[in-house]
Formats: structure tokens, C-alpha cells, sequence
């Protein structure tokens, strides 16, 4: 669950382009299961969208398209190896008429959950020489994972609905 479906391309661009492959294939992998639940990447006036308007300002806005459009297609890889896969996979765009920002992101495996929030963003902006606050937890407890899986799941069925595929 994050606000973006961007896998760090976009706030992490030089770390994302050394891991990107390595994350493609384990996200297409046939024993991994992938849930993803995100804000849409839209246009307008949104606070994902005003957010890298000022972090990408002074770069070039194609580059950003490009990005972006990198993002759209691993998750069409993602969704089209669900086919092909015995691992269910589904990604989920929050409803922004419900939602407008993320209360939490969640990673989780079946081993280890990292739960945090931004304290800085989206409701401000954030230059891109300041830094973002976060806070969190990591925590390999069952009874908590089982927790927060069951609150993943509540928290899509009310605010998500499945991604859009075009």
C-alpha cells in the first residue's frame, strides 16, 4: 500500500534503475503473491501529482513521462503474468472521490512487514533538497502480520477498486 505505484522510480530514481530488474522479476515470480494497492497516477491538482511537479521541477518533463509510463507498464506485467502464475496478482487504484492520501504503506512478505507514514507528505509539499520524514515499524510477529494483512484487506475493499488497465 503506498500513494504511488512507482516502486521508487520516481523519489528514488538512481537507486530504482539498480534494482528495477531484480524487482521485475521477483514481482512476476510464480510463488510470489502481489497485492498492490495505490493512488492512481493522475494528472490535475492532486498532492501525488503537485509533489513531482516541485521534486522534478528542474528536470526535464518528458523524463518524468517516462518514468511514469515505466510504472504503468510493470504493472501490466504484473497483472499479465497473473495468468501465468499459481501466485495471485492484483493491483488496486484507490478511489479518489474516498481517498485522497494513504494513512500508512505496508511492504509486506511472508516473513517480515514494514509499516510506516510520511509525516511531511502528501498534505505538504516538500522541496526536493528537504528531506521526507517517515516513521515506522519493522516486525516479524505472526499475530501482528496477521493483523495487518487482514487490515490491507479491509482497507481495499472500502477504499480501492481494481487498477485501471488501459
Amino acid at each position: 500500500m503506498a500513494n504511488a505505484p512507482c516502486f521508487g522510480n520516481i523519489s528514488a530514481h538512481r537507486e530504482f534503475d539498480l534494482y528495477k530488474d531484480k524487482l521485475k522479476k521477483v514481482l512476476v515470480h510464480e510463488n510470489v503473491r502481489v497485492h498492490l494497492v495505490s493512488l492512481p497516477l493522475i494528472g490535475g491538482n492532486s498532492s501525488l501529482n503537485r509533489f513531482y511537479k516541485e521534486r522534478w521541477k528542474d528536470r526535464d518533463p518528458e523524463v518524468l513521462k517516462k518514468r511514469i509510463m515505466e510504472n504503468k507498464t510493470l504493472i501490466q506485467i504484473v497483472l499479465k503474468s497473473n495468468s501465468e502464475t499459481e501466485a495471485e496478482k492484483k493491483v488496486y487504484a484507490i478511489d479518489i472521490s474516498k481517498v485522497k492520501e494513504v494513512p500508512f504503506h505496508l511492504f509486506m512478505t511472508s516473513e517480515r512487514a514494514i509499516l510506516f507514514t510520511t509525516l511531511s507528505f502528501p498534505g505538504k509539499i516538500v522541496a526536493r533538497n528537504q528531506r521526507v520524514e517517515i516513521v515506522g515499524f519493522e516486525t516479524g510477529d505472526d499475530a501482528i502480520m496477521s493483523t495487518l494483512e487482514k487490515g490491507f484487506f479491509n482497507r481495499v475493499d472500502t477504499v480501492a477498486k481494481s487498477y485501471p488497465t488501459d
